[in-house]
């Protein structure tokens, strides 16, 4: 069987991937999470030998875009497809790998999430492209440079029932920018939540006391929103009226703090949710450890090579919260820090600049800066 549901995957299942772990340890908690179910790592092993491909194979993302599903594995899909359609108008698809939210990786945003399937062949359209989002060069450099051998690491499917969001967002059951393990930090908006995960947004913040659930605010722009459409999604502006006032009242605040409590007490760490509210009912849709860099004895180079340890501190670097006002995840610190510094370092000759170039490095979430003066 390719397909597990939500119900049937064993907790030490390795062929469903992190994200999907995670969803079935809280959902055995009862705590609300959409039903689905799981596309093993299996399948996509059987795809890829039915198919003759191999991982040196040239245009491997467009093999695998474009291959044939065998008929036993396509029977299995969507015969689970179809039964999770009898509760839900549309699914979700998204990549759940092995090397997915552990401990000092953030895989978001490199591979693909679809939102709003309806249709079996869009479905299985769709789990191909999860698949082949695997294979891209990005992911592949991301996971050696963060600490895995990428030809050990693969990819399972998550299809969970669509939460048709009026609201949704994250949660950081420790706040992220001060370090603070008493306090929480919410980021919300109007629709579907990868606006939010993507960047599109200036969302709500809202910081919480995990004891006396006292509430600080900050409101944000929350331009625009994700809709669900007959066929797929639609981003478009939000409303004056919506910009100008707070999205989520201070009682379904206090009601996502104690959620939050629950699950970190589950995990025994701090962690950081996804969240949908549809019909005035709180959905989880994700959760996963803070990712954090660790101890540079556990580092790679690259994450050494980035990192701002103590002999560093024997210099002169600043705290750069001009640019970098908020803690950054490590994916997009594995991302600026290389371009920034050398970004400068061309500028800097090309203009004959006193500088030779602006280091970049990440402590505890935070960028810092060290001018580097021209040699000579």
């Amino acid at each position: 069987m390719y397909s597990l549901s939500f119900q049937k995957v064993d907790e030490a299942n390795e062929k469903v991937g992190a994200k999907a772990l995670n969803l079935i340890k809280m959902k055995r908690k009862n705590l609300p999470i959409p039903d689905g179910f799981i596309i093993q790592t299996e399948a996509l092993k059987r795809y890829i030998e039915w198919n003759e491909i191999d991982r040196q194979t040239d245009n491997i993302h467009e093999r695998i875009l474009h291959g044939e599903i065998p008929i036993e594995i396509e029977s299995d899909l969507v015969e689970a497809f179809r039964n999770l359609k009898c509760s839900y108008t549309s699914v979700a698809v998204r990549s759940s790998s092995s090397a997915e939210d552990l401990e000092g990786a953030s895989f978001a945003g490199q591979y693909e999430t679809y939102l709003n399937v309806k249709s079996t062949e869009d479905f299985l359209s769709k789990v191909k492209a999860c698949w082949a989002s695997f294979f891209t060069e990005r992911v592949e450099q991301y996971t050696q440079n963060m600490y895995a051998d990428f030809a050990e690491v693969s990819m399972a499917v998550v299809v969970q029932g669509l939460i048709e969001s009026e609201t949704s967002g994250v949660i950081f059951s420790q706040n992220p920018v001060t370090h603070n393990t008493k306090e929480m930090m919410i980021n919300a908006s109007y629709g579907l939540g990868e606006a939010i995960v993507s960047g599109l947004v200036t969302p709500d913040v809202y910081l919480v006391n995990k004891q006396t659930f006292e509430i600080e605010k900050e409101k944000g722009l929350k331009e625009v929103k994700i809709i669900p459409l007959v066929e797929g999604v639609e981003e478009i502006e939000t409303t004056e009226d919506e910009q100008q006032k707070f999205c989520l009242t201070d009682e379904k605040i206090i009601e996502l703090a104690e959620i939050t409590k629950e699950v970190e007490a589950l995990y025994q760490h701090p962690v950081d949710i996804e969240f949908g509210i549809q019909d005035n009912q709180v959905y989880l849709l994700q959760a996963r450890a803070i990712t954090t860099l660790t101890e540079a004895k556990e580092l790679t180079p690259f994450q050494k090579d980035i990192s701002l340890n103590f002999e560093d501190m024997e210099e002169f670097w600043i705290l750069n919260d001009t640019s970098f006002s908020h803690a950054v995840s490590p994916l997009y610190a594995s991302f600026i820090i290389p371009a920034f510094s050398e970004g400068t370092a061309s500028s800097f000759q090309k203009l004959n600049f006193i500088f030779n170039r602006l280091n970049l490095k990440v402590y505890k979430g935070h960028i810092y800066t060290r001018t580097e003066p021209f040699k000579g």
